[in-house]
């Protein structure tokens, strides 16, 4: 689609306008309720512009054509307007829309509900307007399904961001809330929980990390019938650690997915942007997170919080199914 400005503006467009004679009458986009032609192109869909605004298929064979100007009748467009019924009235934004629709022209669609909506009389009817246009164009009367609900196969072995977004977006619960700062191992899970079950995706707003932990706080709090996920990278963690211990204090159905790659993988990326492309051992040394090596189920149970350390896709899967069948804290430390 186009935007409007590109409607005034592109050559195409305008040599068709003025072989249709636009500069005389037919619809800019500073005109939305005249009628618009469709494009001479056989991508385009073309309509009967007159037999929409009368409610027919009347002219249907001859493909649209543009109603006469209102002063070369001999009347006054003022006059005609003020004698025009709610329902042509209606009809005439459906034309207009429906040409918005052809050329792309989104602020087309506003102007045609004004319309309706400033129409008086009791044959005002927005839904018989509205209907026409989706006739018009041809849409379905129900949406069509694209995809089913997610159900993917798993592999064996270990885990990686694939199979990491598989298990989740296969055992998704519905209204659930994921809160995202899984940095370098996140993205997986985002792209495979398109067809998941409808769900609420909290990310970063910028480049700063540590916000995950206490995000996951902040939502279980405001919604507390929702099933919340903190997708937790290890590095990000330790930021906001002690949050863990508030989703216990204050019972939070909150499931931490903690992923544990021992590294602040998403700095070593930074680092390469920024041109180091050999960096030394004490440069690297700052961005590893072993020696000595974080057991984040060791400091999940010190605050209290049930956690269980996974290394392959099997147990990731139980785990995480055991996890959405509870509504009490938890922490499932995933070894990538």
């Amino acid at each position: 689609p186009m935007h409007s400005a590109d409607a005034e503006t592109d050559p195409r467009i305008r040599e068709h306008l003025k072989m249709m004679g636009a500069d005389g009458g037919v619809a800019s986009v500073d005109d939305p309720v005249a009628t618009t032609p469709p494009l001479p192109s056989d991508d385009v869909v073309e309509f009967d512009a007159a037999a929409v605004a009368e409610g027919s298929s009347a002219g249907a064979a001859d493909g649209a054509q543009s109603p006469p100007n209102a002063e070369d009748a001999g009347e006054n467009p003022a006059d005609a307007d003020d004698n025009m019924s709610a329902t042509e009235l209606a009809g005439q934004a459906v034309t207009s829309a429906a040409g918005a629709a052809v050329y792309g022209v989104a602020s087309s669609a506003s102007s045609m509900l004004s319309a309706i909506y400033s129409a008086e009389g009791d044959d005002n009817d927005a839904l018989d307007a509205l209907t026409r246009l989706a006739d018009t164009l041809n849409a379905p009367a129900t949406p069509e399904v694209v995809t089913g609900h997610a159900d993917y196969p798993l592999a064996d072995g270990t885990i990686d961001a694939n199979e990491l977004g598989k298990v989740i977006a296969n055992r998704l619960p519905g209204q659930a809330i994921v809160c995202d700062e899984g940095a370098t191992n996140g993205l997986g899970a985002f792209l495979l929980t398109a067809n998941a079950a409808p769900h609420d995706w909290l990310t970063l707003t910028g480049g700063a990390i540590g916000q995950g932990l206490p995000l996951a706080v902040g939502a279980a709090i405001a919604c507390p019938d929702q099933k919340v996920i903190a997708l937790e990278a290890d590095g990000s963690g330790l930021y906001t650690l002690q949050a863990l211990w508030t989703m216990v204090r204050e019972q939070l159905d909150v499931t931490v997915v903690l992923l544990n790659n021992r590294s602040y993988a998403i700095l070593n990326i930074e680092l390469n942007r920024v041109g180091v492309e050999q960096p030394g051992p004490t440069a690297l040394s700052l961005l590893d997170l072993s020696n000595p090596d974080l057991e984040w189920t060791d400091i999940a149970r010190g605050m209290g919080m049930q956690a269980v350390k996974v290394e392959t896709v099997a147990e990731f899967d139980q785990a995480f199914a055991n996890a959405m069948s509870q509504q009490v804290p938890c922490l499932i430390e995933v070894m990538l």
